[in-house]
Parts: C-alpha cells; sequence; structure tokens
C-alpha cells in the first residue's frame, strides 16, 4: 500500500466521515502530510497470537504507513499497521495514543491492519488476565506493543511539519472477474462446511 493510494484513498472518504459536528472550513484547503515507522517485531517474538512459530528471521520490515488530512479546524489520521490484528483494549491505545500526540479526538483517528499471519496480533486487554506463572499464554511483548504506538505517533507528529494542499483528487472503476472467495461451502444435503486458508481434506480441497 503505497502513499499515493492512500492520499487518493483517504481524502475522498476520510473527511466526509469525520467532519459531520465538527468545525471544519469547508472553504479552506485540503493538506495531506505522510509518515511511516518500523513496526517489525524482534526475534522471538510470537506471530498470529502464538499460533505459528515466532520470529526467527527477517525477509522484510513490517512499517506503520499514514496520513494526516486537515481542513480548517479539522484534523484525522488514517494509518495501516503491517500486522495481523489489534483487537479491543489495543486499538483504543494505538487511536488514543496517536491522538494525545496530535491534540485532536482519538475518535479522529483510524487504526487498520493488513491482515499478514507472519505478524502480531494484539490484545493488551489480555495482560490484565493472563496469571503471572502463564508465560505460554503471552501472545505479545507488551512493552514492544506500547513502544510501537508512541513511535507512530512521534511520526504522525513530526509529518505535520511537511503539510501539502490537496489539488486533485482522482478516482477509477473497473470490472472485477474470476474472483471469488468463501470460507462457507454450501453441501448437497444442505449443510455447511468450512474452508480455512489451509484445508488436508481433499473433498474440501476440491
Amino acid at each position: 500500500m503505497n502513499r499515493r493510494f492512500l492520499s487518493v484513498l483517504a481524502i475522498s472518504l476520510a473527511l466526509a466521515t469525520f467532519a459531520p459536528g465538527l468545525s471544519a472550513n469547508e472553504d479552506a484547503p485540503i493538506q495531506i502530510s505522510t509518515f511511516w515507522c518500523d513496526i517489525t517485531p524482534p526475534l522471538g517474538h510470537p506471530l498470529c497470537g502464538g499460533w505459528i512459530m515466532p520470529v526467527v528471521g527477517f525477509d522484510d520490515p513490517e512499517y506503520a504507513k499514514g496520513i494526516v488530512l486537515k481542513q480548517g479546524d479539522l484534523e484525522v489520521v488514517l494509518c495501516s499497521l503491517d500486522w495481523c490484528q489489534l483487537r479491543n483494549r489495543s486499538y483504543d491505545y494505538f487511536r488514543e495514543t496517536i491522538g494525545k500526540a496530535l491534540d485532536i479526538p482519538p475518535s479522529n483517528v483510524a487504526v487498520q491492519c493488513v491482515h499478514q499471519h507472519n505478524a502480531p496480533i494484539v490484545d493488551l486487554g489480555v495482560e490484565s488476565i493472563i496469571p503471572e506463572d502463564e508465560e505460554a499464554l503471552i501472545h505479545a511483548d507488551y512493552d514492544f506493543i506500547r513502544e510501537c504506538a508512541h513511535k507512530i505517533a512521534d511520526a504522525a507528529k513530526d509529518s505535520r511539519e511537511h503539510f501539502h494542499t490537496v489539488t486533485h483528487i482522482g478516482t477509477s472503476k473497473g470490472k472485477v472477474e474470476k474472483v471469488a472467495s468463501t470460507r462457507r461451502l454450501l453441501q448437497p444435503d444442505g449443510s455447511i462446511i468450512v474452508r480455512y486458508s489451509s484445508a488436508k481434506e481433499p473433498e474440501i480441497r476440491a
């Protein structure tokens, strides 16, 4: 997901999404800045919530990438993480941390995950309910996760020193063919079976 794609996608949607009830000046120019930082988990860090082997090496870094959009008094942040999932309290924590750094409400911050499986699944709320002696249940390095939230917040804040005025918004459409996916397969007897991304049963794989 490159910065140009993020810009085109976000400008047409974000301001309309976050704007109701806020004091944005519709006559003010729309400004945009881009940011990114490295959020690659360290060696030994759990991946996919512990469902697969932890980090043993690196082929490519994992990044947080995003944009800050500003129009008049309205400012919003859109951010994408190269992680699997950001759940529950974790999602709130990232939004609150970014919002605090930019002095905007957390409701003006959106964070999404790309959802590849060789990446962290994060749920900070689990931290408070796992017994101290149950290390096997720990699915993430919580200090590392919080550090990443602050790195992203700092990168987003620093990007505001390099705002650019938006002059054009481009859109396009195209016909999609021969693309389909479902994990729920209807059988002749009316029952439904599930086909996950990995399946050993020949009848399901067929």
